[in-house]
Parts: C-alpha cells; structure tokens; sequence
C-alpha cells in the first residue's frame, strides 16, 4: 500500500487563514473522490468549527464531515506521526502556527510586513505559499516570492462570500466561489512545487 500524499498548511503569523485554506483543500480533494484525513494540529482546533461541526467528545475521535472526508485532532505537531492514515489516498494537515516537518509545507499568508517578516525566520522555509490577497495592501504576491524565495501557488482574494460561509458553518455544505476558482492551484500545484 502506497503512503498517502500530505499536504501540511501554516501560518506564520496568526489569522492569515490557514484553518479554512487546509479544510477547503481537504474538502476538494474529497470531493474529487480521494479518501482524505484532515488533521487538525493547530493550538485552538478551529477546523471542527469552520467545518460547521461540534467539537467531539473524545479529543482523539475521528469525525466524518463528508463522503470521503473525516477529520480528526491532535495536540501538537508531534503527534502526527501516531495517526493511522491508512486506507487515505490524501492527508491534510493545518498545523496552525507551526511549520510541519511532514509532507509538502505551504505557507499561508497574507501580504503584510509583519507577516513576511515572520516568516523568514520559518526553518526549513517553506515549500511554497498560497497569498490572501486583500486591497489596499502595499505588498503583493510578487513582493512574498521575492522576499521569502518561494513560489506563490495560489492567490485567494478576501471575499465576503468566504466569511459568510465560514461564518454560518456551511463549508462543508458548500465550498465559495471564490475559492472554487483557485481549485486547480490549491489541489495540483503544493505537489508540483517541491523539488
């Protein structure tokens, strides 16, 4: 049996969006028919709550979101290597604030000083960064390439349609639009960018 694909999402810098970008990979993947495990290894576990489900009774139990969706929690980072991921042909990781070591490692960012400025401190630097894009900002995807060395493998604009979403708990329900556009890059590109 072949070892599933991961596919691990950080943040250097809190509220950049890694929780929903993790669970919207997660959610495409599943979709397109590929047994997938979100693992949910940031400090506040938040994807049970983007996902619009209720925290589970056991910290280690295994939710089903969808067909071919389950999500499960761990503690730390170092757990990851414990989990069973067998019979996944994918797993995703949002391990929140801290840089995995497992799989392919994106970035999620959003094209602020501060953020940036964290993130070059991020050792091993990342594999590659999915920008949220926001207006008015001075910085822009081609300012992260440059100072973090890195490929930009997606650009999500800030979309009141992916707050109201989140916001209602129907991600699972129903992926936004705006995020659907950027399918191809958020599902094919982490595994074409590493070298």
């Amino acid at each position: 049996m072949t070892a599933p694909r991961t596919l691990a999402y950080f943040a250097a810098k809190g509220g950049q969006g890694t929780t929903v970008a993790a669970a919207c990979v997660a959610l495409m993947h599943a979709r397109a028919g590929y047994p997938t495990l979100l693992i949910d290894a940031a400090d506040h576990h938040d994807a049970f709550a983007v996902l619009g489900l209720p925290e589970p009774a056991e910290p280690d139990a295994v939710a089903t979101v969808t067909t071919d969706l389950d999500l499960v929690a761990v503690e730390t980072v170092a757990e990851l290597g414990a989990l069973d991921t067998a019979g996944y042909d994918i797993v995703v990781i949002d391990a929140g604030q801290h840089r995995p070591t497992a799989g392919t490692a994106t970035l999620v960012t959003r094209p602020c000083y501060l953020a940036l400025r964290r993130a070059l401190t991020v050792t091993p630097p990342p594999d590659n960064a999915i920008v949220i894009r926001e207006p008015g900002r001075a910085l822009g995807c081609d300012d992260v390439t440059a100072i973090l060395g890195i490929p930009v493998i997606a650009t999500i604009p800030t979309d009141a349609a992916i707050a109201r979403t989140v916001d209602a708990g129907l991600l699972a329900a129903r992926i936004p639009a705006p995020l659907l556009r950027h399918q191809r890059e958020l599902v094919l590109a982490p595994a074409r960018s590493v070298t």
